[in-house]
Formats: structure tokens, C-alpha cells, sequence
């Protein structure tokens, strides 16, 4: 079944951007895994997967035994054109007479009435979303965790007055349903 499906892929004329990442592991099941090496040649060769075609063995192990190992190299391989990793990570440097700071935020209990709670999280959170959106910006949501928080958004500023500005035009923290803290210098 699956070497018509690939058969059928590559007669149609289309291609893969993307990249593939095939693999099998050493103590795998003789018969099984001499297809796999035998596939991966035949993809090749119809040359429609444009953006990388890797097979590696996985050693020392079994069928199942790495799930783990190989999903994590799969997924170093396949994201590697948009997330290189060349030592200490620099694409989330603050830019230019920027400094980094957080904003975290909570549920006060002291809120003024006129907004619901539950009103005040999707206004919150709708907020949080046009900030990420407009500015260099990134939010934690972990109300699952902690039920009175709101998140916790780290951006990019010039000073912590900038930052505080930000966040009191929150229409959340404006109702007073929501408190927050800024961390950073």
C-alpha cells in the first residue's frame, strides 16, 4: 500500500519543500528493515522531496526503543532551516537600546465590579495577543497551572516607564480585575 501511495505521488509530478527524515534501528527485525534503506533510495530517486532527504540507522536499538532519540533528531533535521542551532540561541536578542523585560500578571480579587472576571481574562487575553502582535513580544499563558494568573508577557523596551505604560492600557488591569508586576531593570 504505501509503495503504491509513493509511486502514485511521484508519477502525479508534484514535490515536497519540506524536508524528510527517515530512519531504522539496528536490531530492528531483519526482514523489516532491509525495505526501509530500500525505500528511502527509491524516494530519492524520484527526486520530489526538495527541501533535504536524510536516512539514518539508529544504533543499538530496537523498534520502539527510539521513539525518543529519533523524534528529536527528526525534528532537529526537518526545523533546521528555521531554527539553526549554532551555540547560545541570539534570534531572541532585544533589539537594538532594548532591554528585556516581563510582565506578569494576576488576578487581583479587588476588581471594580463593572467587568466580570471571566470578561476580563478574554479582554486580557485578547490584549496580550494585539501586544505579541504590534511589539517584540512573547506571552506564557499558565492559568492552567496557577488559576489566578494571567500570563506572563516578556517584551522588549527601552525603559521599565515604557513597559508600565504598556500594561495599564490592559483593559483588564484598567478594571482593576487584574494586577501586574514588572520585572527587569
Amino acid at each position: 500500500m504505501l509503495w503504491n501511495r509513493e509511486r502514485a505521488f511521484a508519477a502525479s509530478g508534484q514535490t515536497v519543500a519540506g524536508r524528510l527524515y527517515m530512519t531504522s534501528a539496528e536490531y530492528e527485525w531483519p526482514e523489516y528493515r532491509k525495505w526501509i534503506p530500500i525505500f528511502y533510495e527509491r524516494i530519492k530517486q524520484h527526486g520530489y522531496v526538495k527541501g533535504g532527504l536524510v536516512y539514518r540507522e539508529t544504533l543499538g536499538l530496537r523498534h520502539s526503543a527510539g521513539v525518543a532519540e529519533v523524534y528529536m533528531r527528526g525534528l532537529m533535521y526537518v526545523m533546521e532551516p528555521l531554527a539553526p542551532e549554532h551555540g547560545v540561541a541570539t534570534d531572541q536578542a532585544p533589539a537594538p537600546g532594548k532591554r528585556s523585560f516581563v510582565i506578569n500578571f494576576w488576578v487581583s480579587g479587588k476588581g471594580s465590579g463593572s467587568m466580570p472576571t471571566a470578561s476580563a481574562r478574554t479582554a486580557h487575553e485578547a490584549y496580550l495577543t494585539k501586544i505579541t502582535s504590534d511589539t517584540h513580544a512573547w506571552v506564557v499563558f499558565d492559568s492552567n497551572q496557577v488559576p489566578d494568573s494571567g500570563g506572563t508577557l516578556l517584551m522588549d523596551a527601552a525603559n521599565k516607564a515604557e513597559v508600565e505604560a504598556i500594561a495599564l492600557q490592559d483593559p483588564a488591569v484598567r478594571e482593576k480585575v487584574f494586577e501586574f508586576e514588572v520585572l527587569g531593570d
